[in-house]
């Protein structure tokens, strides 16, 4: 049996009422959380502004929503506004085992498809959970492989579950998922190479319109190859470079579903790359556990490894600018800085997240600036900072499975007086080590909401309504408080 008719068997059967309870409360933290994100972005003058000048030019007279947008649009290019905006900030969860934002190529699509055809909440979360799985396992097959070649899973994996998602809404039947599958591995795209830039968040845009796109021309009757994952020239062939890959992942679709694991979902602590999140956290810890002032301060060492050090903004060797090698055997060795000149670079940087911990005790959407990135205290302290491969810690992350969100991190600093201050983490806090509930996710929200000037009673309608999914009969009750939102 093909890998497509896999997938389509799972679409095509697969119902609500199968849906176990732990999947749907980890589906509806997905909706809140993408939401979170998504309206704090609204903040982001100029880029949402470019963004929303661009889907009105090419969409008008539709009935689909933009988030904090009045005017309506048509299914893809709302999708591939939402999909844009929800990640913007890159404060939207992540999926540890594939470490891939996939709440935000998914859940646009599913949004303006939904409200296209006016479903229920109940369709909606069942269209998010089985393209969660189905995005999910295409990627476990690939993962670590195409982090080390510079692909952006978020939008290679995201576009297969917003199609698989738009799928089950428009309600297709299995050859026609199958073509829609054929069609997304040719929309399948999105490069490292543009992190910290307004790009990198498009690539989320750029899925959610994908699978909107080729859910409806399936259901139109366009076709595409049935061995379009895993024929001799398909997806896994151009992406998997023609290594011997492990298909058992989507062969066992559904069994359990990733979602019924708590923090295979992991929400973010910090509006930033997962990356930084444990250098981020210790910053804070030491600055209160230790006494010392930042001009006490000789050196700092970030030691991390390859899953993390290939999403930063230097990804080579600083002695010979060579590619960081995965299975490196040997002493530490130093990576190329990565000093931020914007708020979006400083994102993809573990010298500005560490200074800024220490500097401020706290990290919060304020900090990833221009202006932030550009004050004399953190250019100084970064100029302290170096970061390290270290080949023990590479060794680490290999011994746990990926939805424990392995991350480990060692941090030392080296004081003026002598004396060294040194401090390890393995897991990111929202991983299945560290699992976080709703009530995270609640505060997140409120945090957020409260950063672009919503009212509370508005984010408390917001956070009910998304509690209640399962029970409303039409998704527009809750676009409708997201169109305009202040």
């Amino acid at each position: 049996m093909q890998l497509s008719e896999v997938i389509a068997r799972f679409t095509v059967e697969k119902g609500f009422e199968e849906l176990p309870k732990v999947a749907l409360e980890q589906a509806k933290m997905g909706v809140l959380d993408w939401i979170a994100a998504a309206l704090a972005a609204l903040k982001e003058e100029h880029d949402v502004k470019a963004m929303l000048g661009f889907i009105q030019e090419l969409g008008k007279d539709s009935k689909c929503t933009v988030l904090g947008c009045p005017k309506k649009t048509t299914p893809s290019l709302a999708a591939f506004a939402n999909g844009y905006i929800g990640h913007l900030l890159d404060y939207d969860e992540t999926c540890p085992i594939i470490r891939s934002h996939l709440s935000a190529g998914i859940l646009p699509a599913i949004l303006a498809v939904a409200e296209k055809l006016e479903a229920s909440g109940k369709d909606l979360l069942l269209g998010f959970v089985l393209g969660h799985e189905v995005a999910l396992r295409i990627g476990e097959v690939m993962t670590p492989g195409w982090m080390r070649k510079g692909w952006h899973g978020t939008s290679l994996f995201g576009v297969f579950g917003a199609t698989v998602g738009c799928g089950k809404l428009l309600g297709l039947n299995a050859e026609q998922v199958q073509n829609a599958i054929g069609i997304a591995a040719s929309m399948a795209s999105g490069i490292a190479a543009n992190f910290g830039t307004m790009t990198k968040p498009l690539h989320a845009g750029l899925a959610a319109r994908g699978g909107v796109e080729a859910a409806m021309l399936a259901k139109r009757g366009f076709s595409a190859a049935k061995n379009a994952l895993d024929g001799s020239s398909g997806f896994y062939y151009a992406y998997g470079w023609g290594e011997n890959l492990n298909l058992d992942p989507i062969k066992r679709l559904g069994k359990p579903l990733g979602l019924e694991t708590p923090g295979v979902l992991c929400p973010k602590f910090y509006p930033c790359c997962h990356g930084l999140a444990i250098n981020i956290e210790y910053g804070i810890l030491i600055k209160k556990k230790y006494q010392f002032s930042i001009e006490d301060i000789e050196e700092i060492e970030i030691h991390s490894q390859p899953k993390t050090l290939s999403a930063m903004l230097s990804k080579d060797y600083a002695d010979t600018k060579e590619p960081i090698t995965w299975g490196y055997e040997g002493p530490p060795r130093q990576i190329t800085p990565s000093i931020p000149r914007t708020g979006k670079e400083a994102k993809f940087s573990k010298e500005y997240a560490f200074a800024r911990a220490l500097l401020n005790g706290h990290v919060t959407l304020s900090h990833f600036t221009d202006q932030a990135v550009a004050e004399p205290d953190v250019q100084e302290l970064m100029k302290k900072i170096k970061v390290f491969h270290n080949s023990d810690l590479e060794k680490i992350s290999n011994q746990y499975p990926e939805e424990q969100y392995p991350h480990p991190e060692r941090m030392i600093i080296k004081l003026r007086n002598g004396n060294v201050i040194e401090e390890e983490e393995t897991f990111i806090q929202g991983g299945t080590r560290r699992p976080l509930s709703m009530e995270h996710i609640k505060r997140k929200f409120l945090d957020c909401t409260s950063e672009v000037g919503i009212a509370p009673q508005k984010s408390s309608q917001i956070i009910v309504m998304v509690e209640e999914l399962e029970n409303i009969g039409n998704i527009s009750q809750l676009t409708k408080l997201l169109e305009n939102p202040f």
